[in-house]
């Protein structure tokens, strides 16, 4: 036995959240039992929902709203997703949602969470859900290695950013993520090694990751990191013992780069060169359009000469 309008309207018990009556059958075929149905909130709900259908031009919208409520937000936040792997301005986001809705999509005209603050929330939300997604994975491991350095971000504000290594458990794949960016003179007013090690200490704590697993440390080879007796990994090192500090092969790239134009005259030619070729055509569209046909013909004339 079926309730035909608890059936139309789909609604359930809201106490034990079955569906008698409805897709399930009632199978006391009493009078009692349909009277009881007819004065449970079950059914008065959807008495409620069919004379609001009838009476109202807006029920339609209001149910396709409620039924494609998941879809809006699942289809929102993997937009927004897109938008940050392809690192897109966050003010494309609503462009980008009216690109979608003209594209099928049209329940997307439900999702009203548009504003910058609203788009902000959903930033913030959708890195609070990948980090911990990452840092669930860095406590299963054994141990994790960190890799650190300051910025200084378009505000002026010295930042510590660090990423976090480790071996994946579920693959034994060794993956390197961001963890981290934390504003270094929040509560200082010197960006000693002191400080920027209770800063490492508070993003591990943060993170619940115990210290006693970090076996790596890769920085720079400012003396404020790698000093012998109160650089970052030295004072890193007397809380985790087994901490391995390595000097940033990059870092180590650059710096000899460096080395490399100040005492070879050959580097310097080329580099002198170079700037004063950019230079030439820099804001010149007319240079520009001759160097982009001489470059074509010779081309041309190469393609040619290996034809023949």
């Amino acid at each position: 036995m079926f309730c035909l309008l608890c059936r139309k309207h789909d609604v359930t018990n809201l106490q034990n959240k079955s569906k008698k009556f409805n897709t399930e059958p009632a199978v006391r075929f009493k009078r009692k039992s349909v009277e009881e149905h007819s004065t449970s909130q079950q059914h008065k709900a959807a008495v409620s929902a069919e004379l609001l259908s009838r009476v109202s031009v807006f029920q339609k919208e209001f149910e396709e709203r409620e039924k494609s409520k998941e879809d809006v937000y699942f289809n929102a936040f993997l937009a927004l997703y897109w938008i940050a792997k392809e690192e897109i301005a966050n003010t494309k986001f609503t462009s980008l949602l009216e690109v979608v809705e003209k594209m099928g999509l049209s329940n997307m005209k439900f999702f009203e969470h548009r504003s910058g603050g609203s788009v902000r929330e959903m930033f913030i939300l959708m890195g609070e859900m990948v980090k911990s997604e990452v840092v669930k994975k860095a406590q299963q491991a054994g141990s994790i290695g960190l890799l650190i350095d300051e910025v200084m971000d378009i505000a002026q504000r010295e930042q510590l950013v660090s990423f976090i290594r480790y071996v994946d458990q579920d693959t034994y794949e060794v993956k390197t993520d961001f963890l981290a960016v934390n504003d270094i003179l929040e509560s200082s007013s010197s960006a000693n090694a002191e400080t920027i090690k209770s800063v490492v200490v508070k993003q591990l704590s943060d993170c619940d990751l115990d210290i006693n697993k970090l076996t790596g440390l890769s920085t720079d080879g400012a003396s404020v990191m790698v000093g012998k007796e109160n650089g970052v990994a030295a004072k890193l090192k007397r809380e985790a013992k087994m901490l391995l500090n390595v000097h940033c092969i990059c870092h180590r790239l650059a710096l000899a780069c460096g080395d490399a134009n100040d005492h070879i005259s050959y580097i310097k030619t080329v580099e002198k060169v170079l700037i004063q070729l950019w230079s030439f055509f820099h804001n010149s569209g007319k240079r520009t359009a001759a160097f982009t046909k001489a470059v074509i013909a010779s081309a041309e004339l190469q393609i040619s000469h290996s034809a023949k």
